[in-house]
C-alpha cells in the first residue's frame, strides 16, 4: 500500500453531523462586510483579494450541491430544494432593503423617506429584481450623498450566477455526464486554463466581455468544489497537507490574480478545514451566513449615509456585522427555516436526504 493510499481521504474524514463548514461560511459572510467596508466608506482596497469571501461561498456551493445531486439525483427535488433555499430570503431582503432600510437611510440623511416609499421607487425595486437578476440598484435617487451612491444592495448580483452554476449542474447531472469520471476534471481543468488563458483580456467596460469574464469566474469556483467532491474519495485529507495548501494560498495572494494558481489550495482549505474541524459548538445548525450576504450591504449603506463612515474601516465593518447579525438571525428563524419547513412538509417525498446537506452543515447561500 503506498503511502498516500494510508492517507485518510476526505470522504472518510466529513462527518455531515459534525463539521465546521457551516460555520467557514459565516466567516465568508463577515469577510465580505469587511472587504465592502473599504469602498462604502470611500477607502480604495482594489485586487482579487477583495472577492475571497465570495469566491469561498462559490467554491463550497460546488462541493455541496454536487453531494446534493449524487444523494438525490431528482431533477424536481433539487429545483425545489435551491428555489427553497435562495427565493425566499431573497424576496424579503427586497422588500426590507425597499420599505425599511432605504427609507431609514434617507430619513437619517435628513430627507423624507415615507416619500421614497410613496413615489412608486421602492415598488419598482422589489418588482425589477425579483428574478434573481437585477436590474435596478437605485431607489429613486437614492442612496445619495455616500461615498458608494446609486446602489442599494450590490452584493445580490452574484445570485444569478449562483442559480446558472445550479443549473449547469442539473444538466450534467441529467445527461449522465457528471456520473462519468472524466467529465468533471476535463472541464475543470479546462475552465481553468481558460480562464488563465484570458486574464485581462476581457473589458471590464464592454457589458458582454464583463459578463463573460463574471461567468467564467463564478463557473470556475463552483467547478473546482465540484470536483473536489468527486474526487473525494481518493483525496487525502491530513493537517500537514492543509497547511501546505495555505502557505500556498498565501503565496498566490501576491499574484495580479490569485486565481490563476491560488484557486486550487484556497478550494481545497475551505473543504478540508471544515471536514477536520470537529468541534460540536463549530457545528451550527442555525446558518446565518446568507442573512449576512443579502443584508449587510443595505444596512453598511445606511451607516455610510451618517457620521459613521468617517469611522476607521475596522470599527465601521465590525459595527456593521453587529448591526447586521439580527436580520440575518431573522431571515434564518422567521424566513428560510420556515420555508423549508413548509415545502418538506407538503412534499415528504421531497425532503433533502441526510448527508453534507443537512441542518448540520445546511445548504450554501
Amino acid at each position: 500500500m503506498s503511502r498516500t493510499a494510508a492517507l485518510p481521504t476526505l470522504e472518510l474524514v466529513f462527518n455531515p453531523k459534525l463539521n465546521a463548514l457551516n460555520a467557514i461560511r459565516l466567516l465568508l459572510a463577515a469577510s465580505v462586510i469587511v472587504a465592502h467596508s473599504w469602498p462604502l466608506t470611500g477607502r480604495e482596497f482594489g485586487g482579487h483579494r477583495i472577492t475571497l469571501g465570495v469566491d469561498g461561498f462559490f467554491i463550497l456551493s460546488g462541493y455541496l450541491i454536487a453531494g446534493s445531486w449524487a444523494r438525490r439525483p431528482d431533477w424536481r427535488a433539487f429545483l425545489l430544494a435551491r428555489a427553497r433555499r435562495i427565493l425566499p430570503g431573497f424576496w424579503v431582503a427586497l422588500l426590507v432593503t425597499a420599505f425599511v432600510l432605504a427609507p431609514v437611510g434617507v430619513a437619517l440623511q435628513g430627507s423624507d423617506g415615507w416619500k421614497l416609499i410613496s413615489s412608486g421607487e421602492s415598488v419598482s425595486y422589489v418588482a425589477q429584481n425579483a428574478a434573481l437578476y437585477i436590474f435596478q440598484h437605485s431607489i429613486g435617487n437614492t442612496p445619495s450623498g455616500v461615498p458608494y451612491p446609486g446602489v442599494w444592495n450590490g452584493s445580490l448580483w452574484t445570485l444569478q450566477w449562483e442559480a446558472f452554476c445550479y443549473l449547469g449542474l442539473l444538466a450534467l447531472g441529467l445527461t449522465g455526464l457528471l456520473a462519468r469520471k472524466w467529465v468533471v476534471p476535463v472541464l475543470t481543468v479546462g475552465c481553468w486554463a481558460l480562464y488563465v488563458a484570458l486574464q485581462g483580456r476581457l473589458d471590464a467596460d464592454s457589458f458582454v466581455l464583463s459578463r463573460m469574464a463574471d461567468g467564467l469566474r463564478f463557473a470556475l469556483l463552483f467547478l473546482v468544489g465540484v470536483l473536489i467532491f468527486t474526487i473525494g474519495r481518493r483525496l487525502p485529507v491530513t493537517w500537514p497537507i492543509v497547511t501546505l495548501a495555505a502557505a500556498l494560498f498565501v503565496g498566490s495572494l501576491f499574484l495580479p490574480d490569485y486565481r490563476t494558481l491560488g484557486v486550487w489550495p484556497y478550494a481545497y482549505l475551505l473543504v478540508s478545514v471544515g471536514a477536520l474541524t470537529k468541534v460540536r459548538w463549530l457545528t451550527m445548525r442555525n446558518d446565518l451566513s446568507y442573512g449576512l450576504y443579502i443584508y449587510a450591504f443595505p444596512i453598511q449603506q445606511v451607516m455610510a449615509g451618517t457620521i459613521l463612515a468617517s469611522l476607521p474601516v475596522a470599527a465601521f465593518a465590525g459595527l456593521a456585522v453587529a448591526s447586521t447579525i439580527p436580520l440575518a438571525a431573522a431571515s434564518w428563524f422567521f424566513v428560510e427555516k420556515p420555508s423549508s419547513r413548509l415545502f418538506t412538509q407538503r412534499r415528504p417525498d421531497l425532503a433533502p436526504t441526510v448527508g453534507p446537506l443537512s441542518s448540520a452543515t445546511g445548504e450554501p447561500r
